[in-house]
């Protein structure tokens, strides 16, 4: 592998996430976070990091880990279980895309003193022999209408990339990007498994393509259907309703009874959430649904709930704690796959 940037022991890692923010009084309100203070908030997120890191894990932070009087809100993550990796963000204080060097220099005690190993602004290197980018910055992207600090973020040349700085609610990957940001896991970091999966799920539908490729160039013919069946796309037949039309007339398992009024997925989530229908239903219900594609929200803005049919409503599932992991990723895994979710 020739490696275009620094390189960085992948396989080592168990969990990675970014955006903390600890000690940033204005983000619950930017980012529409559940807390009433920035004491609550940075207490809130030292434990949920240590309910799921153990003292011996190691954590990939993709940038912002700290704002605020930095004196102060740094020493708090010294609380965070394990061995911690950063790659710098644009608010971090030995951020190269922000800082001067000087600052750098005066900054990096602090943060190594509060256990952190600072790494450059982009990383690539291999999980399990698979080729990976990390970087505070996605190929493209913002919290803003226009993409900043653009002479810092990575070159995409189609390496899957994880990255944190949206601030989007919306969870896992788009393309060849994925967001492991707080904001979008119930604000805690994530397994590195939920990355191997879909490391896994791009390797398997590269195989598929060079299959494709090979029976052309020998002359074999391919169907539609069989290319449509290797990806999971269900062609839609000519007398098929549009996507509204479909929407609308969807039955809903409700118990032992089905109902066909009118329902989105944030709908049964909902429903779920007030005891009105099982999980096992809503998990059934969801492996079934046709999702939106996938809604990006542009700047830091609450209006996540305004695609009932996208993905927000499977992510706010798992953050009510309505899906377990193991159901959260097959949901995904499903939709990410299919047409309707807009894979690009």
């Amino acid at each position: 592998m020739n490696a275009e940037y620094p390189t960085f022991d992948f396989d080592q890692v168990g969990f990675v996430t970014s955006d903390t923010h600890f000690g940033h009084a204005r983000i619950s309100e930017l980012a529409g976070r559940p807390f009433k203070s920035v004491q609550q908030m940075n207490s809130e997120l030292i434990r949920r990091w240590n309910q799921v890191v153990g003292p011996d894990e190691v954590v990939l932070h993709l940038g912002d880990v700290a704002l605020g009087p930095i004196a102060e809100s740094m020493p708090l993550t010294a609380q965070l279980n394990g061995r911690k990796f950063l790659v710098p963000g644009n608010h971090d204080r030995v951020s190269p895309a922000t800082q001067s060097r000087s600052a750098v220099e005066r900054f990096m005690p602090l943060y190594e003193q509060s256990g952190w190993t600072v790494l450059p602004e982009v990383i690539e290197g291999a999980r399990r022999g698979l080729r990976l980018l990390a970087s505070h910055y996605p190929y493209s992207g913002d919290t803003q209408e226009q993409d900043r600090h653009t002479a810092h973020r990575p070159i995409d040349h189609g390496i899957p990339l994880l990255h944190g700085h949206t601030h989007d609610r919306w969870n896992g990957p788009v393309g060849n990007q994925f967001h492991v940001g707080i904001d979008a896991f119930g604000y805690a970091p994530i397994p590195f498994s939920m990355i191997d999966a879909w490391l896994e799920d791009l390797r398997r539908e590269d195989d598929e393509i060079v299959a494709i490729v090979r029976e052309r160039t020998t002359g074999d013919e391919t169907p539609l259907s069989r290319v449509a069946e290797r990806f999971g796309i269900e062609l839609p037949t000519l007398d098929t309703p549009a996507l509204d039309d479909r929407r609308r007339g969807r039955a809903v398992t409700d118990g032992d009874d089905v109902t066909n009024a009118p329902v989105t997925a944030m709908d049964l989530v909902r429903r779920a959430r007030d005891g009105e229908i099982s999980e096992d239903d809503l998990v059934a219900a969801l492996l079934t649904w046709q999702f939106e594609p996938q809604h990006r929200t542009r700047g830091l803005t609450d209006d996540w709930e305004s695609r009932p049919n996208s993905l927000d409503a499977v992510q706010y599932a798992y953050t009510l704690d309505l899906l377990d992991e193991d159901a959260y990723r097959r949901i995904a895994d499903r939709a990410w796959r299919s047409k309707a979710a807009g894979r690009e």
